[in-house]
């Protein structure tokens, strides 16, 4: 599982946290106004507006810390990528003297480099430029670092709206909202679930940097956030059969899963069960 992909189901999360903070606040207000005279509800009303809106300030911010860590993780790689020398110094040195004296490249010869060279942005350039030269079409074209940086702050700024300004479905919790959000036109984009639709900017951002083949993905540990994660696709499932039936059927849909699963004490045993089946 990638990191933006992490970055979505963080956000399912959250609209799964805001919409019972704002359920439990529908109900307390519900009840205090069937039980009281209209003057003195305007005052508790109030009191609660004020305790249900700490809460979502709360859920926010503990969300946002964990977004902005994954967001610095990608960061990382891509500067230590875009840096990352391309090795195999005798190929380049045997790559520039053919250049100089106009060798062309055949598709193979270029495959072959590519082989040869590390996985790093420059070393893809490279062959990009020697394919131009021979007149190859290589399947996947390197784009400038601007565009996996462009991509990267439209995949935040997504996440900022959704954070900032969902206020549970057909926006219910609105006046848990501070007053200067409620009239933002920007509510109204969170209220689309953006992050969870097709034209997503998470999304786009995980193809330019799947397509790039820059490295994204876990640190190699299972933090909290992803025991939160895990806990909500096993939701519903009581039995062991049950779990593994959830995860082998959730990897058949996305094998980039097992590289998550296989991180967990409590689904990695599946994993290597259906390696064996």
């Amino acid at each position: 599982m990638n990191v933006f992909s992490k970055m979505i189901l963080q956000l399912d999360l959250y609209k799964d946290t805001i919409n019972e903070i704002v359920r439990k606040y529908q109900d307390e207000d519900a009840a205090i106004k069937a039980r009281l005279l209209p003057a003195v509800y305007q005052t508790e009303h109030q009191v609660l507006v004020e305790k249900y809106r700490a809460q979502i300030s709360d859920a926010r911010d503990k969300k946002t810390t964990t977004l902005n860590d994954l967001l610095n993780d990608v960061q990382r790689n891509l500067k230590v990528w875009t840096s990352q020398p391309v090795g195999n110094e005798r190929l380049l040195e045997s790559i520039k003297s053919a250049r100089e004296v106009g060798v062309k490249f055949t598709a193979e010869e270029i495959e072959t480099f590519a082989d040869s060279l590390n996985n790093s942005h420059m070393g893809r350039r490279i062959l990009q430029e020697l394919a131009k030269e021979s007149g190859v079409k290589l399947p996947e074209k390197v784009v400038s670092t601007d565009v996996y940086i462009d991509a990267l702050k439209g995949a935040k700024l997504e996440a900022e709206i959704f954070l900032k300004y969902f206020c549970g479905e057909k926006m219910l919790g609105a006046e848990l909202l501070p007053e200067s959000d409620r009239k933002s036109p920007l509510l109204g984009i969170a209220l689309t679930g953006k992050p969870f639709r097709s034209d997503s900017r998470i999304l786009q951002a995980a193809a330019i940097f799947g397509d790039g083949k820059v490295p994204t993905g876990s640190r190699g540990r299972f933090t909290v956030s992803d025991k939160e994660i895990l806990d909500k696709m096993l939701s519903g499932c009581a039995t062991r059969d049950e779990k593994k039936h959830r995860v082998q059927e959730l990897i058949s849909q996305n094998e980039d899963l097992k590289s998550f699963f296989i991180l967990s004490d409590e689904t990695k045993v599946f994993v290597k069960e259906l390696e064996k089946d």
